[in-house]
């Protein structure tokens, strides 16, 4: 993965806490966001009760899995563990401390996430990965352990982060976020529309939809804004989720 003036919906939107970037900005961690569990559910005798996450096997789980028609392209094993160590060396030399936020009141929303997120908790048992040309599409499904929280968790953005400007890596990018209507068979889940105008005047417009179902999050991230294209990415979502 380049990680030099990454463009590519790929750096924008799958690199995670890996490379210090975040697919979602714009909304603010909620009273609960800390939490690295789910509070336990409650039985209809009052007592406390903890649903087991669903036993899923991950090395299969998005085999035959389709983007507008064709097959996503998943990552072997060793590519899952090359992915693994890149975000492991980025946490270990805390590569999120080199992003910059303006307006400073944002950078808390900004960067929380991806300081939530762990590289060491990463195996190739609990994380896989695919990808296709089209579209610059990626899709990631992973553990819900592996962060402490997500952007499934954070509540939705109040207007005042909407618009923010990132520098890191010696560029800097122009931020707009716009919270779509999120609709899926999940127990959570959320959409965002991310536009970015990078210092050297390219710009790339991406979509971001996330869902968290049984133990599992499964994010998948296109660089179109059609309404085409987003309803594929929704639609290759929903194959997933219908696997857990």
């Amino acid at each position: 993965m380049t990680m030099t003036r990454p463009r590519t919906i790929k750096a924008l939107g799958v690199a995670l806490a890996a490379v210090g970037l975040m697919a979602v900005a714009g909304c603010g961690a909620n009273e609960n966001a800390n939490q690295v569990a789910p509070p336990a559910a409650e039985s209809q005798d009052g007592t406390a009760t903890s649903e087991a996450p669903k036993d899923i096997d991950y090395r299969t789980l998005v085999d035959g899995i389709t983007y507008k028609g064709q097959p996503v392209i998943v990552r072997t094993p060793d590519q899952i563990e090359e992915f693994i160590q890149v975000s492991r060396d980025a946490e270990a030399e805390n590569a999120v401390d080199n992003v910059q936020v303006e307006p400073a009141e944002c950078a808390e929303t900004v960067i929380d996430p991806a300081r939530a997120h762990h590289a060491d908790r990463m195996t190739v048992d609990n994380f896989t990965m695919a990808d296709l040309d089209i579209d610059s599409f990626t899709l990631i499904a992973q553990d819900t352990s592996i962060a402490d929280y997500r952007m499934t968790d954070m509540e939705k953005s109040d207007g005042s982060c909407d618009e923010y400007t990132v520098t890191m890596h010696g560029y800097m990018q122009h931020i707009t976020d716009k919270e779509i209507p999120f609709e899926g068979d999940a127990n959570k889940g959320r959409a965002i529309i991310s536009h970015s105008v990078f210092d050297d005047g390219i710009e790339a417009t991406i979509y971001n939809v996330a869902a968290e179902k049984n133990g599992a999050y499964v994010n998948v991230v296109i660089k179109d804004d059609s309404q085409e294209s987003i309803d594929a990415a929704n639609a290759t979502l929903d194959q997933v989720l219908a696997r857990l």
